[in-house]
């Protein structure tokens, strides 16, 4: 019989839809273990849910204690799988790059990274926004707060996650040359290189740091940032010429602890005279062979359509003494600063230079020489110095800087003034997190 249009659940010929219990003999039951045959070796597994939705309503508070966030690692807030209304959460940490992640549900905020303080600065978000982040700082202590208060409570159904990133990417050459600079992910770039050579900072009081403890108090007191300002013109980051789509931050990665690095003092028992040259000119009128001096203005040129990069540079010059004698050798101190000079070169460690309350970075090295006082010329750095036939030391940097630094005498431990190198490979790119502070209410919990 022709069943026609009828579908087959309509079709009388069909056996109809029946309810069935599934039995698995294979696992023995209460009635198989009263039998003797039975291997009572085999347990009855229960297999009943192990959890149960428990409701719930409490006002709860999330509070992280202060801690460092090493480069590439991240702090789990709250990974939580329940139900409930958030009602702030605050980021308080001393680095504008440092991104607070939040998950609600199936909602992910500014993926894969989060959001940052760098971003809403430039954004202008230093006030409240409904449903948005905003930010305040930075404070007088150096912190940001980066925020997040929605008027009526925000709602989650089943899951919320909050995470603190540190995705800062690490430079080519901090405190060095440097064009161009580029974030990884969704962290915004900063428009400046105000962590490039070239630049210079008032830090308050540095004029009483005697100049043997830079590692111990002048590193630090950078590090924190409380009073320490740019007071140079920082350098346009080339990236947004390259790529004007990219994404931009205002301040900079390097700020606050990620930016601490060592300040290794060159300084010896007597004093040494340290004179600069204007930017791109010549240090001295006497001969000086394969001299480094480069004669771009400064900062220099980015390379363009395959080019290589025009660099700048400056020059200055460490005499034995006040008097700027080339040929004077008086001081022993010059074979020390030789030494630490050449290793400074030879692993592409910036300079700084401390003088009064500013600190000077004028970069990298790029030409070491020594004059001779038997050719009575200044020759490349030979292998080491020798007293008895050499004298004062041409030092080549670039970028240099758009000025002329005063000339400083530096020295003996009682010596505020001096200059030295910056020890990069102790640098870690920590930020601190001072505090994430997460107020919900928690409705619905899975238990």
């Amino acid at each position: 019989m022709s069943r026609g249009n009828n579908p087959y659940y309509d079709d009388e010929y069909m056996q109809g839809i029946e309810q069935y219990t599934v039995v698995d003999y294979t696992q023995p039951n209460a009635q198989d273990f009263n039998n003797p045959n039975t291997d009572k070796s085999v347990a009855i597994v229960d297999k009943s849910p192990k959890y149960t939705i428990e409701e719930t309503s409490i006002f709860v508070e999330t509070i992280t204690p202060p801690q460092f966030l090493a480069r590439d690692q991240q702090i789990e807030v709250l990974n939580l799988i329940e139900a409930g209304e958030i009602v702030s959460i605050e980021m308080i940490t001393d680095n504008p790059y440092i991104a607070l992640y939040i998950e609600m549900d199936d909602f992910k905020y500014k993926t894969p990274n989060g959001m940052t303080a760098a971003e809403l600065l430039l954004r202008g978000r230093d006030e409240y926004a409904e449903r948005h982040f905003y930010v305040e700082g930075p404070r007088p202590d150096g912190m940001y707060v980066v925020k997040f208060h929605p008027r009526t409570d925000y709602k989650y159904h089943d899951r919320l996650k909050i995470l603190v990133r540190n995705d800062i990417t690490r430079p080519t050459r901090f405190r060095g040359r440097e064009f161009s600079y580029f974030s990884r992910a969704s962290l915004p770039t900063p428009v400046k290189m105000a962590f490039n050579g070239g630049s210079i900072l008032r830090v308050p009081n540095a004029s009483a740091i005697l100049h043997a403890n830079s590692i111990e108090i002048l590193s630090p007191v950078i590090a924190k940032g409380v009073g320490v300002e740019e007071i140079s013109s920082p350098v346009t980051n080339d990236q947004f010429r390259t790529a004007p789509l990219t994404l931009a931050g205002a301040e900079h990665p390097f700020v606050g602890h990620a930016g601490k690095v060592d300040h290794t003092p060159i300084a010896g028992a007597t004093s040494l005279r340290v004179k600069w040259a204007p930017p791109g000119t010549a240090a001295t009128s006497t001969t000086v062979d394969d001299s480094a001096l480069l004669t771009t203005p400064f900062p220099g040129s980015p390379g363009a359509n395959g080019d290589a990069p025009s660099h700048s540079s400056q020059q200055f010059i460490v005499y034995s003494d006040a008097t700027e004698d080339e040929a004077g050798n008086l001081s022993p101190d010059l074979d020390l600063s030789f030494t630490l000079l050449t290793a400074a070169k030879g692993s592409g460690w910036p300079l700084y230079f401390k003088i009064g309350d500013g600190v000077y970075y004028p970069g990298e090295v790029i030409g070491l020489h020594i004059y001779d006082t038997l050719q009575s010329k200044f020759i490349e750095a030979p292998i080491g110095y020798d007293a008895a036939t050499n004298g004062a030391l041409l030092v080549t940097v670039s970028p240099g800087f758009d000025i002329t630094p005063p000339k400083i005498d530096v020295g003996g431990a009682a010596t505020q003034d001096g200059f030295g190198y910056l020890y990069l490979p102790d640098m870690k790119y920590e930020a601190i997190v001072q505090e994430v502070n997460v107020k919900r209410k928690k409705k619905r919990t899975l238990s």
